[in-house]
C-alpha cells in the first residue's frame, strides 16, 4: 500500500510523554464512552490539545493540508457563522468548540494510530467493551435487570450496561470494527470449527441487537453486515444464515417478548406508511424548512434546538404536499433532526453541506484503500464500519455530542492512520 514519504519524514515523534498521555487517552476513549462521558470529552481534547502543541513545538503542519480536513474545517466555519447569525450565545460557543472533534480524528491519523501497539490495545478495549455489553444485554433479558440493578425500560427495550436506552446505538458502533474482525479471522482458517464458532458470534451479535429492540441499529448492522460480505467471500454464507435465524426470531418475538415485536416490528410499519406525519418525519421537515429560511450558513450548532417552535418555521412542505407539525410547540421539535444530514443542513445550510459531503467522500475514497485483501481484517472492517456511520437514510443521536461523534471521529482517525500505512 503507497505511503506519503514526506508525511513520514516530518512525522511527529511518538517517544514523548506527550504521545504516550495521548496514546492512554484513546485507550480508554471507549470505557470512558460507556460510562464516564466527561472523561471522553476530556480524552478526545486532551488528544487535539497535545496534537497541536507538539506540532506547532515540531513545525509539522503538512496534516491541514490533508482534502478531508479541509473540508472538516469549512464545515465547521459555515456551522460557526451560523451560529453567530442566529445566536444565542451557548450555541455559538457550542460551535466553537466543536472542531476539537475534526482534530483528534486528525490527531489519530496523523500522531497516535500509525503506532502498532496503539491499535492493538485499543482493539483489545473495543472487543472488551463490546463482550461487556453483550453480556448485560442477555443478564438483563434472562434474568430482568443487569449487574447494577438496572431493568429493561419501560417500552420493553434493553438497556444493556446503561440506564437509558443507549445500548442499541453504542453496539452499532462497536460491533463492526470489535465483532466482525474476530468472526472475519475464524473463518479465515477454513476448517469447521472456525466456520461453526465464527458463524455463532455473528448470530447471538445479530440476536442481541434484535432483543435490545432497538429498530434502526438492527438495520444498520445488516446494512454492514452486506457490505462487508461484498469485500468478503467468506462472510457470505454465515451472513446468510445469520439473516436467515434473524427472520426466525423476528417471528418468535410475540411470544418472547410482544413490547420488543411491537417496537422492532410494528411501529416501524405504521412510521414508514405515515412517514410525514410522523414524529421523525416531522424533524426532517423542520430541518428543511429552516434551510430554506437561512439557505447559506443555516441556524447554527443548537440552533434547531432554539427555533424549532418558531412559527416562521411551522409552514410545512406545501409544494411537495408535506404538512408541518400537527401540534404546535411540541410535533417536530426535539434536541437535533435525528439524522446527520439534515442536521447539516439545518446547522450549516446549503455550504455546510456541500463541505460535509466533501468531507465524508474523501475520507471514503482514502478508506477505500483498505478493501484490498492483504489488509487486515481489523483495518477493512474500518471502511465498513465508516461507511455505516454515513448512511444518509438512518436515524442518528447528534453527529458532534460525544455519543455519536467519539465512535465515528475514532473509527475515521484510525482508518485514515491505517491506510497511509505500507
Amino acid at each position: 500500500m503507497p505511503t506519503d514519504s514526506r508525511a513520514i519524514a516530518r512525522a511527529l515523534p511518538t517517544h514523548t510523554w506527550q504521545a504516550k498521555i495521548a496514546v492512554v487517552a484513546v485507550v480508554l476513549l471507549p470505557v470512558f464512552l460507556f460510562h464516564a462521558r466527561a472523561f471522553a470529552d476530556a480524552s478526545v481534547s486532551l488528544t487535539a490539545l497535545l496534537f497541536l502543541i507538539e506540532s506547532a513545538r515540531c513545525r509539522v503542519w503538512h496534516w491541514l493540508r490533508r482534502p478531508w480536513l479541509i473540508a472538516a474545517l469549512l464545515l465547521w466555519a459555515c456551522i460557526v457563522i451560523g451560529s453567530l447569525q442566529t445566536g444565542p450565545q451557548a450555541s455559538i460557543n457550542q460551535a466553537l468548540v466543536m472542531g476539537r472533534l475534526f482534530l483528534f480524528a486528525a490527531a489519530l491519523e496523523e500522531w497516535v494510530l500509525p503506532q502498532e501497539q496503539a491499535q492493538r490495545w485499543l482493539t483489545i478495549s473495543l472487543r472488551v467493551m463490546a463482550v461487556w455489553l453483550v453480556s448485560q444485554v442477555w443478564e438483563q433479558r434472562l434474568l430482568g435487570s443487569n449487574i447494577l440493578g438496572d431493568p429493561a425500560w419501560p417500552d420493553g427495550m434493553l438497556t444493556g450496561p446503561f440506564v437509558k436506552p443507549r445500548a442499541g446505538p453504542v453496539f452499532i458502533g462497536l460491533f463492526i470494527p470489535a465483532v466482525l474482525p474476530p468472526v472475519l479471522d475464524l473463518l479465515k482458517r477454513g476448517d469447521r470449527r472456525g466456520f461453526v464458532y465464527g458463524s455463532a458470534i455473528l448470530v447471538i451479535s445479530l440476536a442481541t441487537l434484535i432483543m435490545i429492540g432497538q429498530r434502526m441499529p438492527t438495520l444498520l448492522a445488516l446494512f454492514g453486515i452486506c457490505i462487508a460480505a461484498l469485500i468478503e467471500r467468506r462472510l457470505r454464507l454465515p451472513a446468510l444464515i445469520a439473516a436467515g435465524l434473524g427472520v426466525a426470531l423476528l417471528a418468535a418475538l410475540p411470544v418472547l417478548s410482544p413490547a420488543t415485536y411491537f417496537r422492532v416490528v410494528q411501529l416501524f410499519g405504521q412510521q414508514i406508511t405515515h412517514f410525514a406525519e410522523d414524529p421523525y418525519g416531522q424533524l426532517y421537515t423542520r430541518a428543511t424548512e429552516m434551510m430554506l429560511a437561512h439557505p447559506w450558513f443555516g441556524v447554527g450548532y443548537d440552533g434547531f434546538r432554539y427555533l424549532c417552535n418558531d412559527p416562521r418555521y411551522m409552514h410545512g412542505l406545501r409544494a411537495y404536499g408535506i404538512p408541518t407539525a400537527l401540534v404546535q410547540n411540541a410535533g417536530g421539535c426535539n434536541l437535533h433532526p435525528h439524522n446527520y444530514y439534515f442536521q447539516i443542513l439545518a446547522a450549516g445550510g446549503l455550504l455546510g453541506m456541500a463541505a460535509f459531503l466533501a468531507m465524508v467522500l474523501a475520507v471514503l475514497r482514502r478508506l477505500a484503500r483498505l478493501t484490498g485483501s492483504a489488509v487486515p481484517h481489523q483495518q477493512r472492517m474500518l471502511f465498513v464500519a465508516v461507511c455505516v456511520s454515513f448512511w444518509p437514510l438512518a436515524s442518528t443521536l447528534s453527529m458532534f455530542v460525544l455519543d455519536a461523534g467519539g465512535w465515528i471521529f475514532l473509527f475515521i482517525g484510525w482508518g485514515l492512520a491505517a491506510a497511509r500505512q505500507p
